[in-house]
């Protein structure tokens, strides 16, 4: 049975709260946008580095922030195989160290974990990519361009040094940021619930790494933060959002219900 609770940075919380932080986000934008007036909005864009899309924190913690995704969902592997061999070995008769490290079943279990978690990462990547297919197309077919190529791509664009203009602009922040967010929130989530089931305590060096992963967290939320106040349409911002939940509902929710696909996503 699963607990109702988990105890997350050592505080007890309810376990899916999160899931409503980026709709949250979308609709208080839309009432500080409309407080605000689209001509101080237009000013403040132009005058402050810090809401420019190019300011060093957008473009590390967005434009790059697949590789970030990338480092901390390996870190999250690594707990997860952590807190499994810690719970393989309390189950053994006797504790022997490296001998009991190098047990078929703690072996076993690393192997799942791998192979789970490898599947898991893939799909990530495939469902991003369905889903910028889609909104750049979009884009193209409601009469946006690329200023400076005749690319279809935003992400190509945005490396021409190029922008894109007109057309139906679904969010890309708030699709790539709640896609990467919800999916490392979800996997927090199981590695908290799995230590606390199993009674595994975290030492120091191990519970400082889930603050890693929601300080980045926070950080997106503030990217986020940005974006629903100076970007975008509320539509385009909405469907973003609505797009932002395609891997959590793919991955965690739809493809585990199907029988014979359900051994490969879980542990």
């Amino acid at each position: 049975m699963r607990p109702d609770r988990i105890v997350l940075a050592k505080f007890p919380v309810p376990g899916d709260w999160w899931l409503h932080i980026y709709p949250a986000l979308v609709i208080f934008g839309y009432f500080i946008s409309v407080l605000i007036g689209e001509d101080e909005l237009e000013r403040e864009r132009k005058e402050w580095y810090w809401i420019g899309g190019r300011n060093v924190v957008n473009h590390l913690f967005a434009y790059k922030g697949i590789y970030i995704f990338d480092v901390l969902f390996g870190l999250l592997i690594g707990l997860q195989v952590y807190v499994r061999m810690k719970h393989e070995e309390s189950l053994l008769p006797t504790s022997n160290g490296e001998q009991d490290r190098n047990s078929p079943d703690l072996l076993k279990q690393v192997g799942k974990v791998l192979k789970v978690y490898s599947i898991k990462f893939v799909l990530v990547y495939l469902v991003l990519w369905a889903c910028f297919l889609f909104i750049d197309h979009l884009f193209v077919w409601t009469g946006g361009n690329c200023d400076l190529s005749d690319t279809k791509s935003a992400e190509k664009c945005r490396s021409l040094g190029g922008s894109w203009v007109g057309g139906f602009d679904i969010s890309g922040h708030f699709c790539f940021l709640t896609n990467i967010s919800l999916t490392l929130w979800q996997e927090l989530k199981l590695l908290l619930q799995y230590a606390n089931q199993h009674t595994i305590s975290w030492n120091s060096p191990s519970s400082k790494y889930q603050w890693i992963v929601l300080l980045v967290l926070c950080i997106w939320i503030n990217v986020l933060t940005i974006t629903s106040i100076y970007y975008h349409t509320f539509p385009e911002k909405v469907l973003g959002c609505a797009f932002g939940y395609s891997c959590l509902l793919v991955i965690y929710y739809i493809l585990p219900r199907i029988k014979h696909v359900n051994k490969f996503l879980t542990l």
